[in-house]
C-alpha cells in the first residue's frame, strides 16, 4: 500500500477537484453552445441584419427575406470600414487604378504587392492570382499571417486599367470556410492604393454575378450594398447606421435601430434579427430590454462557419459568450 505525506495528500485533494471542477464546466459550455445558438423565429414585419455578419452570409438573409412575410430590411451596424476587403466564393477583387500614376517612369519593370492574409493556412491556404488587365502576373498561396505577396511586370502604368486580385479555391464546411482578405496594393513600394474606395468585388451568387463597389462608410451601408447587390429591391432596406464606439457595440447598433423606430412611422408588431451563432443571446436580451416588450421579437442566428472543429475551442466560446451576457446583464441596467 502506498502512503502519502499529509502534503502531498492536500496537492492530490486539489488536482481531483480542480479536474472534475474543470471538467464539468468544459461539459456546461459544451451543451450550453447548442442552447445559446438556438433559434426562435416570430411572426414579424421587419428584419433586422447585424452589418458585422461574413459577407458570404448575406445569401442566408436573403433566402430567409424572400420566404419570410417581411415589410422591411433593416441593416445596423457602426459608422467605420473594415481594415480588410473580404474575398469568398472564388470572388474578384478589382482596384480602380487609372488615373492613379501622376506619370510613366522611365523604367518599364514594377513590382506589384498586394498586402493579403487568409482565414486558413497550411494546406488550407487561399490560392490567388494577381493580375494586369485581366492577364496573370503572379499565383500565390496567402497564409494566416499578414504579408506583401509581390509580382513582377513589365510595361507602361498609363496603360493598366486595372489590377485584381481572384480567389481560386474558395471553400465551405460545418465548420470551417476558407476565404482570403485583402488590404491594399503597393506599385514599386511607393504607390499605395487601399481597397476602401477604389475596387469592385464581384462574385458568382444565385443565378446572377453580384458587383459590389467599395464604398460603405459603415457595417450597415457595407450590408445594404450586399442585400442589393444580391437582388433585395433597394427601396425595402434601410440602413440604420450607429456611432462609431470601443466598446458595447451590440448596444450602440441596438440604440440606433431603436431611435429609428421610434421616429418612423412604419406600422411594426414584430422583428426578427439576424446574428451569429452564439451571439444571438445577447442581442437578443438588449433588444427585448430597450423596446421595453412592445413587440414579438425572434432571434435568428445563422452559422459560425469561422468556428473551428474543435470541441475546447467552442467550448471556450460559449463560456466568453456567456461572460459578456451577465456584463451585458448588468450594463442595461442603466438602460432602463
Amino acid at each position: 500500500m502506498v502512503m502519502f505525506s499529509r502534503r502531498q495528500e492536500k496537492r492530490i485533494n486539489f488536482f481531483i477537484v480542480f479536474s472534475t471542477l474543470l471538467i464539468l464546466i468544459i461539459v456546461f459550455a459544451y451543451f450550453l453552445r447548442t442552447k445559446l445558438s438556438g433559434s426562435s423565429r416570430v411572426r414579424a414585419d421587419i428584419l433586422v441584419v447585424e452589418g458585422w455578419l461574413p459577407p458570404s452570409e448575406f445569401r442566408l438573409v436573403v433566402n430567409e427575406f424572400r420566404k419570410g412575410s417581411y415589410k422591411l430590411i433593416v441593416t445596423t451596424g457602426l459608422k467605420t470600414t473594415a481594415s480588410y476587403s473580404e474575398i469568398y466564393s472564388n470572388g474578384s477583387l478589382a482596384f480602380k487604378v487609372r488615373g492613379k500614376f501622376n506619370s510613366d517612369t522611365a523604367s518599364l519593370a514594377h513590382n506589384i504587392s498586394v498586402k493579403a492574409f487568409s482565414s486558413m493556412g497550411e494546406i488550407n491556404s487561399s490560392h490567388f492570382n494577381l493580375s494586369v488587365n485581366d492577364s496573370v502576373i503572379g499565383s500565390f498561396y496567402a497564409g494566416k499571417s499578414k504579408k506583401d505577396y509581390t509580382a513582377k511586370w513589365t510595361g507602361r502604368l498609363s496603360g493598366v486599367d486595372s489590377i485584381s486580385v481572384n480567389l481560386l479555391n474558395y471553400g465551405i464546411d460545418s465548420f470551417w470556410e476558407r476565404k482570403l482578405f485583402i488590404r491594399q496594393i503597393v506599385i514599386d513600394n511607393k504607390v499605395i492604393i487601399p481597397y476602401h474606395d477604389n475596387s469592385v468585388y464581384t462574385f458568382p451568387a444565385f443565378d446572377r454575378t453580384v458587383r459590389i463597389d467599395n464604398k460603405s462608410e459603415s457595417y450597415a451601408g457595407f450590408a445594404r450594398q450586399n442585400l442589393i447587390a444580391l437582388g433585395i429591391d433597394s427601396t425595402r432596406i434601410i440602413e440604420v447606421p450607429a456611432e462609431k464606439v470601443r466598446i458595447n457595440r451590440t448596444l450602440a447598433g441596438t440604440i440606433a435601430f431603436c431611435n429609428w423606430l421610434r421616429s418612423s412611422s412604419i406600422e411594426v408588431t414584430g422583428i426578427n434579427i439576424v446574428t451569429i451563432g452564439v451571439h444571438a443571446p445577447r442581442t437578443l436580451m438588449t433588444y427585448r430590454h430597450l423596446l421595453h416588450g412592445k413587440y414579438r421579437i425572434g432571434i435568428i442566428p445563422l452559422p459560425d462557419y469561422r468556428a473551428r472543429n474543435s470541441v475546447i475551442y467552442d467550448t471556450f466560446r460559449s463560456l466568453r459568450e456567456l461572460v459578456e451576457i451577465a456584463y451585458y446583464w448588468i450594463v442595461l441596467l442603466f438602460y432602463p
